[in-house]
């Protein structure tokens, strides 16, 4: 799309990106301002976003990591509208951009297992496992993935046996979750890893209170 529009050059590739990149930032401020009500916290949290190693080479670099970002952003948007107003119709948010998240990036699939989680362990959230709707979320999104399994089908299970091959290819060793904690260091950063550690060591005990 962005080489249609600018032509085959370094703009037009990585124009897509770009945007993804400006839509991210944009909505970890929305979803900021829902949590919060307060405007300066949401523009601190799109800030603290937006310098972070991972952001800044996903703007520049034609991946589908820059649509996964944003995607995710969106899911998390539509996950306060869930928590905020209660209002159930935002599960269909909520599964439409995991959907176009699975659609870029299979590591998709680790993002509905953190909502999973969400759901089970928050206890003011809990309420929403007896009800239908974030099972059609999750339903819908995985129908948005079925172009990809189909193609697969007609092709070998080709990306399929690529990316899920890695999980085979070689014994589970300490070693893994140390090079994943250092990345994860990398790419948001040691300062803004602490202070994410921290809001989430908070918001739990809030959430553990009776």
């Amino acid at each position: 799309f962005g080489t249609l529009l600018f032509g085959q050059n370094a703009f037009g590739v990585r124009f897509v990106a770009l945007c993804c990149s400006a839509a991210a930032v944009w909505a970890v401020w929305r979803a900021t301002l829902n949590l919060s009500g307060s405007v300066p916290a949401a523009s601190i949290a799109a800030t603290l976003f937006s310098v972070t190693p991972m952001l800044a080479s996903q703007g520049m670099a034609a991946t589908p990591d820059a649509l996964v970002l944003a995607a995710s952003a969106f899911v998390f948007v539509a996950l306060t509208k869930v928590q905020r107003s209660r209002n159930a119709w935002w599960w269909l948010a909520v599964g439409f951009f995991a959907g176009v998240g699975l659609l870029a990036k299979y590591t998709t699939f680790f993002l509905g297992a953190g909502i999973l989680g969400w759901l089970v362990f928050s206890r003011d959230q809990r309420r929403w496992l007896a009800t239908p709707w974030p099972y059609l979320g999750a339903a819908l999104a995985l129908a948005m993935f079925i172009p990809v399994v189909l193609w697969n089908a007609e092709h070998g299970w080709s990306s399929f046996a690529l990316q899920f091959g890695r999980v085979g290819s070689g014994a589970l060793t300490v070693r893994y979750f140390g090079d994943f904690f250092v990345g994860q260091l990398v790419l948001a950063t040691p300062f803004i890893l602490v202070l994410a550690g921290t809001g989430f060591a908070g918001s739990w005990r809030t959430a553990q209170t009776p």
